[in-house]
Formats: structure tokens, sequence, C-alpha cells
């Protein structure tokens, strides 16, 4: 299977587009691929018919390998495949060895019937071994046979391997070597005793021997009488997992946190909205925050130890929005966000987030970016620290609105509207006296919304 992404090692085959049988040609879309962020296509590259599906759905093979057989120029009823017949008669030695020739009374087969590889055409084990694992056959013996055996057929290897029985249980507790000590007539108070839960003990005793078939285990409650239920992560919950975790163990992270002001900002929606325009906090922070990465463009830059480069700045201030799916968390990218208006900014950012909800993404609109928003706000969080999304250099935490109430210089009392942001950098890239500009210049633009219109 040919890598969907840059960063696809495995995919999920999500569903099957065709069945056996089912003629393709170039560009005929073979089944639905789970990938690292999306649900993309998987187009067949030659003309023939499709012979087996060997990989059902919601696996995981390796992106290095094929899920799928397609037999070119072959119609289906040819796909089955018959055992290659037996090699003709040959001129062999005689002479066997007892395990060469247990086997063929076993198979009812011939010395002459087996190629021979020995020296002067002795038939060896390895060859009737070889033939056997080529050409099935019963083990019936042979009429021919000068010398039948006197009792019934023996069992086949395969047999004999499989119908061996398992060996008996171990004793789960030893006997006692000595009778137990009476107790002392005055026990020192100790801790209480741990005794395993009922349902978890039924769970071990029921644990099948090592050497026996593999059954899978009940689940054990961890409270007694509590039900629980395994759900598998899906691949995107898998790569956010060990991106998270890259992130965390491998990038030195500062956290910076500040105040913005959104009264200007809250009274510029209610007047876009008296024309129609209908405009969202997040989509004036991304508008601010591009303003402010340009303000500051040394902060608008990746850290990239792959290649040795070090610290490199994009051409473009390209924002990653953060959106929650039911598969996981994923990132599309609304680009030069400094150069455009709030309703562009507003329909795109829509747009994608409706989009990958649907996992209809293509993977230019979420592979990249130069900057990450993460905004929990309109779920009534306060404030939150966020973890950087490699190899990007630092992510925004937005929280929701805050109500303070401030004292005057001529001692009345007032009101206003903030929220915290929480900026986290990567000090390799970004220092604190960086972070510090950069959220104070986000600061000033939501105090003057008017720049956002610009």
């Amino acid at each position: 299977m040919p890598a969907l992404s840059p960063t696809m090692s495995h995919g999920n085959i999500a569903t099957w587009l065709v069945k056996e049988g089912d003629p393709v040609t170039a560009g005929t879309m073979l089944a639905d691929i789970e990938t690292d962020k999306a649900v993309m296509g998987f187009e067949n590259q030659d003309e023939g018919f499709v012979a087996r599906l060997l990989a059902p759905n919601i696996h995981t093979p390796s992106s290095s390998t094929t899920s799928s057989s397609v037999t070119a120029a072959a119609p289906p009823a040819a796909v089955a495949v018959a055992a290659p017949p037996l090699r003709p008669r040959q001129e062999v030695n005689g002479r066997l060895g007892p395990a060469a020739r247990l086997l063929l009374q076993t198979a009812g087969l011939q010395p002459h019937d087996i190629p021979p590889s020995g020296p002067r055409s002795i038939v060896t084990k390895g060859d009737v071994l070889a033939a056997l694992a080529l050409n099935p056959v019963s083990p019936t013996p042979s009429s021919s046979s000068p010398h039948p055996p006197p009792h019934p057929p023996l069992p086949t290897l395969q047999s004999r391997c499989t119908t061996r029985s398992p060996p008996p249980p171990l004793p789960t507790q030893p006997p006692p070597l000595l009778p137990p000590l009476p107790a002392p007539p005055n026990p020192a108070p100790s801790k209480p005793a741990v005794h395993t839960p009922p349902a978890a003990a039924a769970a071990a005793a029921a644990k099948p021997p090592a050497s026996g078939p593999f059954v899978p285990r009940a689940a054990v409650p961890l409270v007694p009488g509590g039900v629980y239920v395994d759900n598998p992560n899906s691949q995107i919950r898998r790569v956010i997992a060990s991106r998270l975790l890259e992130s965390k163990v491998t990038i030195p992270a500062m956290y910076v946190t500040a105040t913005a002001p959104l009264d200007a900002v809250q009274a510029l929606r209610s007047e876009l909205a008296s024309q129609g325009i209908k405009i969202s906090v997040n989509d004036c922070v991304l508008k601010a925050i591009a303003l402010a990465l340009k303000a500051v463009p040394e902060a608008n830059a990746y850290y990239d130890e792959a290649s040795g480069s070090g610290i490199q700045f994009p051409g473009g201030i390209d924002i990653c929005v953060a959106v929650a799916t039911e598969r996981g968390l994923i990132t599309p990218i609304v680009k030069a966000v400094a150069g455009r208006s709030l309703s562009e900014i507003s329909s795109e950012v829509k747009s994608l987030a409706g989009r990958a909800r649907e996992n209809k993404l293509r993977p230019e609109e979420f592979m990249g970016g130069s900057f990450t928003v993460s905004n929990l706000g309109m779920f009534g969080v306060s404030d939150f620290c966020a973890i950087i999304n490699p190899p990007q250099a630092a992510i925004l935490a937005v929280g929701g609105p805050q109500q303070r109430v401030s004292l005057a210089p001529d001692g009345t009392l007032s009101s206003s509207t903030h929220m915290a942001v929480t900026l986290t950098v990567d000090q390799r890239v970004i220092d604190g006296e960086m972070a510090a500009e950069l959220l104070a210049k986000f600061s000033e633009v939501m105090a003057a919304p008017v720049r956002l219109m610009m």
C-alpha cells in the first residue's frame, strides 16, 4: 500500500469498495483507507480482476504491503489455484532411510514418485516433506507396496502435531511444608489484608494453560460488580498520542499567560451582525494572532531538528485551528490569515471544520501550518495550557470570557470583559521576552479591533 500522506506508516481499511471477482481498471477506487489524519481513497493502478480480499475492514496492514490481490488479464473463474501435480516417475535408488520410508508409507507413495536430491539418487526425508507440502495427499497406503504395513495407517504429521493433548495444569498453590504457626497472644496492629475480589479470582482460575490454544481472557472489573468496555483507538488517536508524548518529552516548553480585552470585539461583532455579517470571537482571535505574528516575525517559525537546519521561517502566516471530531483532534489550516477579511476567515473555518468532522479533508488542508490556536472558551473553560504541535514552535490556548470589576481614579466601579490566553512556546525558538512581546501585540489588536477590518 502506498503512503497516502508523508506521515503515514500504517493505515486502517475503513471500507472495501470492491468485491472478489470485480473487474478493475486504472483509477478504480479499491478501498477507503483511514490514515493518521483523515480517510482517503486508495486507487488501483492496473487492469484486471480482484482475486481475493486478504484483509478485512478495520485492519492495520503496514504501508509497505498490499491488502488485496489483483489478477491481471484473468477472468474471475480462472482465479482458483490448483495444486501442481506430482512429477513423473524417475529412476531413484531403492535405499531409503527409516524416516523417509515411514513418511512414504504414511502418505501411500512410492520412492519413484518423489524427485530425489540425495547422493546417488537417494530419496531423503526432506524430499518427502517438500513433496507433501506442495501436494497434500490423503494418508492411504499404496496398493503396489511390496510390504504393506501390518497395522492401520499411521496418523499424518499434521494430525500428530495438532492432536497432542496439553500437559496437566500445575497446582495453583504448593502444599504447605510446615503447619501454620499459632497467632501470638497480643498481635501488634497491622495493615488490613488485601483480598482478591471474587470476580478477579474466578477470572484468574479460568485462565487457560500456556500450552493450550489461545483463549481471550474475560475482562476483570476493577471494582466488584463493575462493567467495562474496551474501545480500541483509531489510527488518528494513536498518532495523536504518539505526537503529544513526543512533544511533552522532547520540547522544552514554556507557558506564558496574559489577558486580552473583549468589550471592543463584542461591540464590533454586534455592529457587523446588524449588517448581516456573523463572525465569532474565534475568527477575531485568528486574525489578531496573525497580525501579532506579522509584527513579531521571529515567532512565526519551525524547529526542524531532523534536517539539521534548526530554526526555519515559513513564507506565510498559516494558522491551524484545533477541531474536535468523533475520531480525535485534527488541525485544519487557514492560510494567509493576515491578509484575509473576517468574513473570509469565518467561512473558511466553517468549511474546514465541517469537512474535518466528515473526514473529507485533503492532505494539503491539514498538513503544515506555522502556528496553532486551540479555543475552549465556548465550553466554559476559563484558561488552560495546550501542547505544542511539532514541528511548530508555539500554540495559543484561548479561554472563555470573564467579567472583571475595577476601581476608577474617581472612585467609581466599572466592569469589563477579558479572556485569558496562554502561549506555549518552544524555548529553542522563542524565549520569554519574545513570547511576552507577541502576547502584548495580540492584546493591542484585540483592544482596538478596527485593525481587524484592514
